[in-house]
């Protein structure tokens, strides 16, 4: 087989993507799209803070130099720690006075970054939400349709659009809303927040919300008398594009067992495909073994009578995201012949776009034997 031959084999075999595995591929664009532009952002404003930061101190260089050398001359010499002289160089040199505007200067330019940096990260953080409670919504819809539901989940009638998603997922299409139940609570409590900023001015009262807003101290500063709460780091926020990415990723994969892994099945099939005769996928299951791991067991069964029966064992690792691993431990030519095809793992890891599409570092390692 050559490159062209394997190359124009997969254009003219195309998998068709299906409306759940769009979905997800689509809302990763547009987080990815957010993450961009707050980075970037806020890259841009720490540059240009540090610029004028850097262009003060180069302007009052020369003027404190010129102030220290009218100190200086004012200064008796016979007396330079009597407390008349210091107060009358200090006042004849006006170095006092270059100090207080030095400051002021310098307190200006913070306060208008840090004011820069609170409105544009809550704006991030509404966005956000708004973003995850509409796909959340968008999802519930969809499985509504897969699994051929006539109860939506507008039907819950709730305006709580975070629980009324988790309710349907759990007690429509059976989906346990036990192991979200860390990232849900997480959620109610940023929704909380996003309620007061957008309802209150961000005056934050109520003891889960300062409980909250103490738990991620390093990013947040709560003002007491005012109530007022200010974003003071983008910490908090860069840690719920991750916070809504795992969600998503975790949402993908149990919708996808809840569907007899139908998108897995297609999607190694459709790899396998470049070998003679029609691959079927008869038996798959999966496991997330740790944190960082994630395996997928599966039968394949040929009807081309070269190819006996073999299995394989997927294994997606959370590391750096650019080993592709295929180890082929069946004797069989043809399997061979295929798997030095794709050596390199391209057309699989293109398929697999969708389960890897919230982790960028996963490494893949796929055994047939």
């Amino acid at each position: 087989m050559t490159p062209f031959q394997i190359t124009f084999h997969y254009i003219n075999n195309k998998r068709e993507i299906e409306i759940l595995e769009n979905s997800f591929l689509e809302v990763n664009e547009q987080i990815d799209l957010y993450e961009k532009q707050f980075s970037n952002t806020i890259n841009s404003y720490l540059k240009s803070r540090n610029e004028e930061l850097g262009s003060l101190e180069k302007r009052y260089e020369k003027i404190e130099q010129e102030a220290q050398k009218r100190y200086d001359e004012a200064l008796s010499t016979e007396k330079p720690d009597d407390q008349d002289n210091i107060a009358y160089a200090t006042h004849i040199s006006g170095i006092d006075h270059i100090m207080h505007n030095k400051y002021e200067e310098i307190e200006k330019i913070r306060l208008k970054y840090s004011d820069f940096l609170d409105l544009f990260s809550k704006s991030t953080l509404v966005s956000i939400y708004s973003l995850n409670e509409n796909f959340l919504n968008k999802i519930c819809d969809i499985a509504s349709q897969i699994f051929n539901q006539k109860i939506k989940v507008t039907h819950f009638n709730s305006r709580d659009y975070l629980k009324a998603s988790f309710d349907y997922l759990e007690l429509v299409i059976d989906i346990p809303k036990e192991p979200f139940e860390s990232t849900i609570s997480k959620l109610e409590k940023i929704q909380k927040v996003r309620n007061k900023i957008i309802h209150a001015g961000s005056q934050m009262t109520g003891e889960s919300i300062l409980e909250f807003v103490k738990t991620y101290s390093d990013s947040f500063h709560y003002n007491e008398e005012s109530q007022f709460l200010r974003v003071i780091s983008p910490k908090f926020t860069s840690e719920f594009f991750g916070l809504i990415k795992n969600l998503y990723e975790e949402l993908l994969w149990n919708l996808e067992e809840k569907q007899n892994y139908k998108t897995l099945k297609s999607i190694l099939e459709n790899w396998y495909g470049l070998m003679e005769g029609k691959i079927t996928i008869t038996e798959i299951d999966t496991k997330k073994t740790s944190e960082k791991i994630r395996t997928i067991d599966f039968k394949a069964e040929s009807d081309n009578a070269k190819i006996p029966d073999f299995y394989g064992k997927l294994t997606l690792t959370s590391s750096k995201g650019y080993l592709v691993e295929i180890i082929n431990q069946t004797d069989n030519a043809i399997i061979e012949e295929f798997v030095q095809a794709d050596k390199d793992g391209i057309y699989l890891e293109m398929g697999l776009k969708a389960f890897m599409t919230f982790n960028k570092n996963l490494d893949i390692r796929l055994l047939i034997y």
